[in-house]
């Protein structure tokens, strides 16, 4: 009985001491921050039928919907937070898989989860509405400008857009 408990036990060790070496070995993963309470300090809300360049995103470029917009972050000192909340109409082609991308610029410099794909237009010649949310951190007080981009991998037209540009203070 000793024997099998003391083989057990080695077995245990083992495992464990493997386990640890193992989480050596790892990247650090990053733990998000604890949500902390922002106050809304203004909202911009964007909206209308693309008119630009008759309405067509040409395949892989990534085109302005709206056009440049001023927003501020006020105080003299700290941080805001911009969120845009983007939603667009995408349609008028027959490609399969379209797929699209929308994209939050402040400053000219595309938030940091722009790579995440929206949606596919629709193949067969309607429209369809796709939407999500962005929001960049740390951005200095003062004016910023704001304006929402589409990539789409095939091309298509844009029907209405509606942007929500928020920004807030911690």
């Amino acid at each position: 009985m000793t024997r099998i408990l003391n083989v057990g036990l080695f077995a245990v060790l083992a495992i464990a001491l493997f386990g640890l070496r193992t989480m050596e070995g790892q990247d650090a993963v990053s733990v998000p921050a604890p949500a902390v309470n922002h106050t809304l300090k203004g909202t911009y809300i964007n909206s209308g039928i693309d008119t630009n360049n008759g309405g067509f995103v040409s395949p892989a470029e990534i085109f302005p919907i709206d056009n440049p917009l001023t927003v501020v972050c006020p105080g003299t000192t700290g941080t805001c937070s911009i969120q845009a909340d983007m939603w667009v109409m995408t349609g008028g082609t027959t490609f399969a898989g379209n797929t699209y991308f929308l994209c939050l610029y402040v400053d000219g410099v595309p938030a940091p989860n722009c790579a995440n794909s929206v949606g596919s237009t629709p193949s067969d010649g309607t429209y369809a509405q796709g939407s999500t949310s962005e929001i960049v951190l740390g951005v200095k007080h003062g004016n910023h400008t704001v304006q929402t981009k589409i990539e789409s991998g095939d091309g298509a037209f844009i029907g209405y857009y509606n942007f929500n540009y928020r920004v807030y203070r911690p």
